[in-house]
C-alpha cells in the first residue's frame, strides 16, 4: 500500500467519519434545544393571556355583584315590573328614572357597550346606551343570545362571542333577586369583545406562522377565535375536529379539561408546538402555537451551512493531502539517488536538501556521513588541529571544575552563615580562593543616594572600590555590567576592558589592575534586585556560556539564602505574635461566651437532630430547662406539623451547601402547648469536628398579631369604603352630566364639591393600600405590558377634568407626537401621573396654571419618555426638595392643603421600580416642575 493510500484511509477514518457523526449528534441536541426553548416561550406567552382573560372576567363578576346587592335596584325593580302596563303611574315613572341614572352611571363608570334589564321571561324592559333603546327593548333576550336569558337564571353566565354592528360583542347576564329572593328578572352587560381581542392579538416571538387563539365551547361545537385571522372565527362541532384529527390542543382541553404543551396538529391540519390552558372563570380554552418547521428553521439551515462547509473542508483535505504526500514522495526519490551515487564511490557528493522535516535530517545525516567518510584521510595538519581543540577543551574542562568547586563550597556556606555580612564576604572569598578569579565583592543598591554600596570584597586589596563610582540613575556610570545587572535583573558580562566603551568610566582604574574582564550577576529578593555579585579575570574573553551558566546558579544560591534568613526572621516574629494571639484569642472567647449566654435572643447549635447547645433565653422562649432541650433526641417535636417540611428543607440545604446562611418564620411548640412565631437566622458551620447548624431565634407572635390586624383593617378599608366611593363617584358624575337639564346651580356645585371629596378620599385610600403592599412585601410586582404614556396621561386628565374646573385653574397640555411605547404597570403608572397632577392642582391657586407636558429624551445613550407637571403654586424650598419624597412627609407651610403624605412617595417608588428616576426643579415663591423619566423602547430596565 502506497503512502498516499494510507494518509487518504487515516483522513477518513481519524477525521471525516468522527466530524460527520459528532456535528449529526450536535444538531439533534441543538433541534431538542431549540424545541424546549420555544414550548417554555409559549407557555409564558399563553399563561399571561389567561392570566389577563380571567382578570377581565372575575371583574365583570364582581361588577355583578355589585349591582345585585344594589338597594336601589331591589327597591325601583319590583315597582317597575308591577306597574309596566300601567306608564302613567307615578311610582312607575320614579321607579323608572331611578334605573335609569343608575344603569347610565354603571355603564359609563365601567365601560359597557350596554347595560339592560329584563323581566321574569326575559324580555328586555330597560337599556342604558340611547341608541339601542328603539332596537332592543321589547326583545326577547334570546333574541340576541340563545342561551344568554337561560344561562343566567341561577349564577352569572358569559355567553358566546358575536358581531355586533362593526365589532364584535359578548353577553354576561344574573339574577336578580327582590328582599324576600323572589325572582325579578336579569341583569344584562354587554361587552365589548375586543377587549377579549387586545388580550391575544400579541405574537412577539412568535414568528410568521405563530398566533394566539381562543376556543369557545357551544354545546358540542366550538368557536375559534383568531385576531389575527378573522375569517376563521366560525363554529366546528368537535366531532369534525376529532375525525379529521386536527386542533388536538383545544380538543384536549375542552374535552379532558386538562393544559398541556408540546407537539399537536392545530386546527388548520398543520403539525405545530403548542401550549394550550383552560380560562377557569369562563370555561373557554387559549392556545398559542407556532408551525414546527419556523421553529426549528434556524437548527435546519445552520445544519444545510455546516454540512456545505464539511463539503469544502472535506475537499480542501484531500488537496493537502496530494500536495503533503508529493512533498514526501519527491525528497524520498531525490535521497535514493543520492545514496546510489556515494554507493558508486563519490564521497564528495552532498544531497543538499534543505527541508527540516525527518526526511530534511536524514538527508543531512548521510551528508555527514559522507564527510565523515572523508575524515578518514585526513592530513596530519588536521590531527595537530584536533590535539589543540583537545587540550582547550581540557583548559576549559578544569576551569568548569573550579567553578563547580565554588557551587560545591557555596552549598556548605548557605547551611553555616548566620548573617547577610558573613554570607557576603565568605562568597567573595571562595570565589577568589577556590574560583582562582581575580577579585570578587558584592554591592548592595542603596535607593535614597541611587548608588551601589560595596559591602564585601575578597581580593581587593590594592584599593580599585575606592576609585570606582556606580550610580543607578540614567548617566554613564550605570552603564557598566552593575549598573545594569541592578537596574535590569539580568547577568552583564565585559569580556575586553580594553576596548568595550561601557567601560569607559572605570577602564584606566581597571587596567591598572590587570582586570582585563569583568561579570556582574543580580542579586534577586521578592523578585527584585536588591544588588549584585561581581567577579573580575586577569584574561581576554574569560567568560563563556557554560561559566556564566554556572556562576548564575552561584549567584542564585546566595539569593536565596538571603530571602531564607528573611524568612527565618519572619518566622520568628511570627511565632511571637501567634502566642500572642493565642492568648487574645483565649480572653475573646470567654468575653463571647458570655455575651452569648446573657443574649436577649435564643442561641442554638444543632447537630444530627439533636440540640449540642441552647442558651437560657431560647429555653424560656419555649418554656423548658436546658436538661430537657439538650436530652431531646429529635429536635422537630418542637416544630409546628404544618412547618415541618419548611424547616427540615432549609436545614437540608444549608448541610449540602446550596445555601451558607439563611433567615425564615416558622411556628414553635411551647412546652404547654401554646404555638409561638419565630423568627431564625442559622448557618452552616462545623462544632467539634462535625458538620452544625447554628442559629439564632426571636419570637415574633406580637408582630404577627399586629400584622394580622393590619390586613384586617385593609380589607375592611376596601370594602366598606372604597366600594361605596366607587358608587358615589359614578353617580355625581352622571349627575353632572344633567347641567344642561335644569339643575340647580347651587346643587350643581354641590355634587361637584362631593364629587371632587370623593375622588380625593379615594386617592388617599388608593395610596394607603399601595404602600401598605409596599411595607408588607418589601417591594412593588410590576404587571408590566406595552403601554402607550399618552393614552394614560389624556385618561388622567379627563379623570381629574372636574377638579381643575372646580379650582378654576388653566390646564395647558404640550403632547408630544410619535411617543415610543415603554413596557409599564399601567395601574401603577397612572395612579403616579394623578398624584403629580392631584398635587399640583391642590397647591395651585385658583385662577392658577398647570402645564403638563410629554416628551422624549436621550440621555447618555438611553431613550426616556418625560412626563413633567409644572404649577404656579407656591414653590417648594430647596431644603424639603429632599424631605418631600419621604412618606408622609407634609411640609410645615401646607397643613392645610389635603393629602396623605403619600402621592409623592409612591411616584419615587413605581418609577424607580420602573428603572426611571424622578427630578424636581422648584424655588421658594416660583411654582414647581416634576419630572418623570420611564425607560423606553431597548433601553429598557426593569428593576
Amino acid at each position: 500500500m502506497t503512502i498516499r493510500s494510507k494518509l487518504i484511509l487515516v483522513l477518513l477514518g481519524c477525521i471525516i467519519i468522527p466530524t460527520t457523526i459528532g456535528i449529526m449528534a450536535m444538531f439533534s441536541v441543538m433541534g431538542n434545544v431549540v424545541k424546549d426553548v420555544r414550548i417554555i416561550q409559549l407557555e409564558n406567552i399563553v399563561d399571561l393571556q389567561r392570566a389577563r382573560i380571567d382578570a377581565f372576567f372575575l371583574e365583570r363578576q364582581d361588577d355583578i355583584k355589585l349591582f345585585q346587592t344594589n338597594l336601589n335596584v331591589q327597591k325601583n325593580l319590583p315597582i317597575f315590573l308591577k306597574y309596566t302596563g300601567k306608564k302613567q303611574n307615578q311610582g312607575y315613572l320614579d321607579a323608572k328614572k331611578e334605573l335609569e341614572k343608575l344603569l347610565a352611571a354603571v355603564r359609563l363608570s365601567y365601560g359597557y357597550l350596554d347595560v339592560m334589564l329584563t323581566d321574569t321571561n326575559g324580555k328586555i324592559v330597560l337599556a342604558a346606551n340611547q341608541t339601542h333603546i328603539s332596537n332592543e327593548i321589547g326583545i326577547h333576550l334570546s333574541d340576541i343570545e340563545p342561551d344568554a336569558f337561560e344561562g343566567g337564571r341561577h349564577q352569572t353566565y358569559f355567553s358566546g362571542i358575536y358581531r355586533s354592528g362593526n365589532g364584535f360583542g359578548m353577553l354576561c347576564t344574573a339574577p336578580l333577586f327582590s328582599d324576600s329572593k323572589d325572582f325579578l328578572g336579569e341583569l344584562v352587560f354587554e361587552i365589548d369583545a375586543g377587549h377579549i381581542f387586545d388580550f391575544v392579538h400579541t405574537t412577539t416571538g412568535l414568528g410568521d406562522t405563530g398566533e394566539t387563539f381562543i376556543g369557545i365551547p357551544h354545546g358540542d361545537e366550538v368557536m375559534f377565535i383568531s385576531p389575527l385571522h378573522p375569517d376563521r372565527n366560525e363554529l366546528i362541532p368537535l366531532k369534525v375536529l376529532a375525525k379529521r384529527n386536527v386542533a388536538l390542543p383545544m380538543q384536549s382541553m375542552l374535552r379532558d379539561n386538562r393544559d398541556g404543551f408540546g407537539e399537536s396538529v392545530d386546527y388548520l391540519g398543520h403539525q405545530v408546538l403548542a401550549a394550550w390552558r383552560r380560562i377557569p372563570s369562563v370555561g373557554w380554552g387559549i392556545v398559542a402555537k407556532i408551525d414546527y418547521h419556523e421553529a426549528l428553521a434556524p437548527v435546519a439551515k445552520l445544519k444545510k451551512i455546516s454540512l456545505l462547509a464539511e463539503l469544502i473542508i472535506l475537499v480542501f483535505y484531500i488537496a493537502a493531502l496530494f500536495f503533503f504526500s508529493q512533498s514526501i514522495i519527491t525528497p524520498i526519490h531525490t535521497l535514493q539517488k543520492g545514496m546510489e551515487i556515494v554507493g558508486s564511490g563519490r564521497l564528495d557528493y552532498k544531497v543538499g536538501m534543505t527541508v527540516n522535516d525527518e526526511i530534511g535530517q536524514l538527508s543531512r545525516a548521510f551528508d555527514r556521513m559522507s564527510e565523515n567518510l572523508q575524515m578518514v584521510t585526513a592530513s596530519r595538519d588536521d590531527l595537530d588541529k584536533e590535539v589543540r581543540e583537545r587540550k582547550q577543551a581540557e583548559a576549559n574542562i578544569n576551569k568548569l571544575n573550579r567553578i563547580y568547586a565554588v557551587l560545591s563550597s557555596g552549598n556548605h556556606l548557605i547551611l553555616r552563615s548566620s548573617s547577610q555580612e558573613m554570607l557576603f564576604k565568605e562568597a567573595c572569598r571562595i570565589l577568589v580562593e577556590e574560583g582562582l578569579f581575580k577579585m570578587a565583592w558584592v554591592g548592595l543598591a542603596e535607593e535614597r543616594t541611587k548608588s551601589v554600596q560595596p559591602v564585601a570584597c575578597w581580593g581587593c586589596s590594592d584599593g580599585y572600590l575606592d576609585h570606582i563610582k556606580i550610580s543607578l540613575d540614567a548617566v554613564p556610570e550605570s552603564e557598566g555590567p552593575t549598573g545594569q545587572a541592578i537596574r535590569t535583573g539580568r547577568t552583564f558580562v565585559n569580556n575586553d576592558t580594553e576596548n568595550n566603551p561601557i567601560m569607559q568610566p572605570w577602564r584606566d582604574e581597571a587596567l591598572k589592575h590587570h582586570y582585563l574582564s569583568s561579570a556582574a550577576f543580580p542579586l534577586i529578593f521578592n523578585s527584585k534586585p536588591i544588588g549584585a555579585l561581581m567577579v573580575y579575570s586577569n584574561e581576554k574573553f574569560f567568560f563563556d556560556d557554560k561559566e556564566i551558566q554556572l556562576l548564575e546558579a552561584f549567584a542564585q544560591d546566595i539569593s536565596y539564602a538571603v530571602k531564607s534568613m528573611e524568612q527565618e526572621e519572619l518566622r520568628r516574629m511570627a511565632e511571637t505574635g501567634r502566642r500572642q494571639a493565642e492568648v487574645e484569642a483565649r480572653e475573646l472567647g470567654d468575653k463571647l461566651q458570655s455575651l452569648v449566654e446573657d443574649a436577649f435572643v435564643g442561641v442554638y447549635i444543632l447537630q444530627s437532630r439533636q440540640f449540642v447547645y441552647v442558651n437560657h433565653r431560647l429555653a424560656e422562649m419555649i418554656g423548658y430547662q436546658l436538661k430537657e432541650l439538650l436530652a431531646l433526641e429529635d429536635f422537630s417535636r418542637l416544630i409546628h406539623p404544618d412547618d415541618q417540611a419548611l424547616v427540615e428543607e432549609n436545614i437540608r440545604k444549608r448541610l449540602e451547601g446550596e445555601a451558607s446562611q439563611m433567615q425564615y418564620e416558622f411556628r414553635m411548640h411551647k412546652k404547654n402547648g401554646d404555638v409561638i412565631f419565630v423568627e431564625v437566622l442559622s448557618s452552616y458551620t462545623f462544632y467539634s469536628g462535625k458538620p452544625s447548624i447554628i442559629g439564632s431565634i426571636i419570637d415574633i407572635t406580637a408582630r404577627k398579631q399586629l400584622e394580622q390586624q393590619k390586613a384586617d383593617l385593609y380589607a375592611m378599608i376596601t370594602h366598606d369604603f372604597k366600594s361605596p366611593l366607587t358608587v358615589i363617584i359614578g353617580c355625581s358624575g352622571y349627575i353632572l352630566t344633567l347641567k344642561n337639564q335644569g339643575l340647580d346651580p347651587d346643587v350643581q356645585g354641590m355634587i361637584a364639591d362631593i364629587q371632587y371629596s370623593s375622588v380625593n378620599l379615594l386617592n388617599m385610600i388608593d395610596d394607603f393600600l399601595a404602600f401598605s403592599m409596599i411595607e408588607s412585601s418589601g417591594l412593588l410586582s410590576l404587571n408590566l405590558v406595552s403601554t402607550d404614556i399618552l393614552e394614560i396621561v389624556k385618561r388622567v386628565t379627563k379623570d381629574l377634568g372636574p377638579a381643575v374646573a372646580g379650582k378654576k385653574l388653566s390646564l395647558i397640555e404640550k403632547f408630544s407626537d410619535h411617543l415610543p411605547l415603554v413596557m409599564s404597570d399601567q395601574m401603577l403608572l397612572r395612579r403616579s401621573i394623578a398624584n403629580l397632577l392631584q398635587n399640583a392642582i391642590n397647591f395651585t391657586p385658583s385662577g392658577g396654571q398647570v402645564t403638563l407636558t410629554t416628551e422624549r429624551v436621550v440621555i447618555q445613550e438611553a431613550s426616556y419618555v418625560v412626563i413633567s407637571v409644572a404649577d404656579t403654586g407656591p414653590g417648594i424650598a430647596a431644603g424639603e426638595h429632599e424631605k418631600i419624597f419621604e412618606k408622609y412627609y407634609r411640609s410645615p407651610r401646607d397643613r392645610e392643603t389635603k393629602g396623605s403624605g403619600l402621592g409623592l412617595a409612591i411616584v419615587k417608588t413605581v418609577t424607580e421600580a420602573h428603572g426611571g428616576k424622578v427630578e424636581l426643579e422648584s424655588e421658594e415663591g416660583k411654582g414647581a416642575i416634576f419630572k418623570v423619566f420611564i425607560p423606553s423602547g431597548d433601553d429598557t430596565q426593569i428593576v
